[in-house]
């Protein structure tokens, strides 16, 4: 996916002890993310904005309420950002049951920054398709296969941030016939923008 057209991810962190909080979101801004502190689950609730793509990494020993406790009501709420568990303490059948609640990871304090680096990145990779519409890698397989050679041709040069004019001249066609072409792989995709091609061929060349 070119640089130009990734979306602008948010990891939320929500932790009540505010050293490990500090420590967390510091660790993640200088890898260059995005990240909005929350100490509690009630302040994140208050002030997150859903409609921002990214993932949320969240302590599971709080009080009041408690990590599962907060992911379950996310999930009442409908929200559809995967999650990340992190615990001092390590509890395999928790750890286990949270897999299967749908939480992608379950990482143990103190946080090897290289483990919580690849959740990070799986995590976004997820959401990135449920921002587009997409349920899995399968799916992106299936819409693309919908296309003509021209037309993943073009899509290609779409994702790299190329304009119809740049593409015709690359391809020694007509503005008007990349257009039509693009018009034709945008509908077959079912997707909007070139950002939203990106995701889909970045997740086809995993």
């Amino acid at each position: 996916m070119s640089k130009d057209l990734e979306l602008n991810f948010l990891l939320r962190v929500v932790d009540d002890d505010p050293r490990t909080l500090d420590a967390v979101t510091f660790m993640l801004r200088c890898e260059g993310y995005e990240v909005a502190p929350y100490l509690s689950p009630a302040d994140f609730f208050s002030n997150d904005m859903p409609s921002v793509p990214g993932c949320v990494i969240s302590d599971i020993k709080m009080e009041p309420m408690n990590g599962i406790e907060f992911y379950k009501e996310a999930m009442a709420r409908r929200y559809t950002h995967p999650f990340i568990f992190l615990t001092a303490f390590a509890d395999i059948e928790l750890a286990v049951n949270s897999m299967k609640d749908g939480v992608i990871d379950y990482l143990v304090k103190p946080v090897v920054a290289e483990k919580l680096f690849l959740s990070v990145a799986r995590a976004i990779r997820i959401d990135s398709l449920q921002y587009v519409g997409i349920e899995n890698k399968r799916e992106c397989s299936k819409r693309w296969d919908r296309l003509t050679s021209r037309e993943k041709q073009i899509m290609e040069l779409v994702a790299s941030g190329k304009t119809s004019v740049q593409i015709s001249v690359i391809l020694a066609i007509s503005e008007r016939t990349v257009q039509t072409h693009r018009s034709s792989a945008l509908q077959k995709l079912e997707l909007s923008s070139p950002a939203d091609v990106g995701i889909l061929i970045s997740h086809l060349k995993e």
